[in-house]
């Protein structure tokens, strides 16, 4: 009977010792990346395309990992029972679980998720686009919010009319003469 006593506890000595280090490690991962936003809202006009910023610090490569980004405050739409506005994980989008108004709308730099930006872009927002937006990396526990504001009365700084340019008559590359309307001779 001491024999088993003995041999149990040494069983539970090991298993509390293992139990110890994977805790202590799982807490210095956990620790040591997190995802940074933005603190200022991201301010767009209906129509604009916009990246929501959102990056591990440090730089992690997050090609193989599940990258989720939802609304938190949005309210579930009976018709669509989604609820990610981006889901990324198998090294794809996965379109089956995202909410049909951001399929095709939305999307992340494969490039830079070998550098763990897994910031959002999202093409022709629209006023129903304005609020937060949540990105989460679950296996690193850690998440980061952007606030999204569409207002029909911004005007953006990079928004500007493309001036008339003036194009130069294709040149014959033989002679150096104007082509005009001539068609190439094969």
């Amino acid at each position: 009977m001491s024999v088993q006593r003995t041999e149990l506890q040494k069983v539970l000595h090991a298993s509390s010792f293992w139990t110890l280090i994977f805790c202590l490690f799982w807490t210095l991962v956990q620790g040591r990346y997190h995802l940074i936003g933005s603190s200022e809202p991201i301010v767009a006009a209906p129509g604009d395309d916009v990246i929501l910023p959102c990056r591990v610090d440090p730089d992690w490569d997050a090609v193989e990992k599940t990258v989720e980004w939802s609304k938190p405050d949005l309210e579930v739409d009976p018709s669509d029972r989604q609820k990610y506005v981006f889901l990324y994980r198998s090294q794809r989008e996965d379109r089956h679980m995202m909410m049909a108004a951001y399929i095709e709308r939305t999307s992340l730099s494969s490039e830079g998720l070998k550098h763990g930006d897994v910031s959002l872009r999202i093409r022709n927002v629209t006023l129903k686009d304005s609020g937060r937006f949540r990105c989460l990396i679950p296996t690193l526990r850690t998440d980061a919010e952007v606030r999204l504001v569409v207002d029909p009365d911004f005007v953006s700084s990079t928004a500007s009319e493309t001036p008339d340019l003036i194009h130069p008559e294709p040149q014959n590359e033989t002679s150096g003469e104007s082509t005009g309307d001539k068609q190439p001779h094969l």
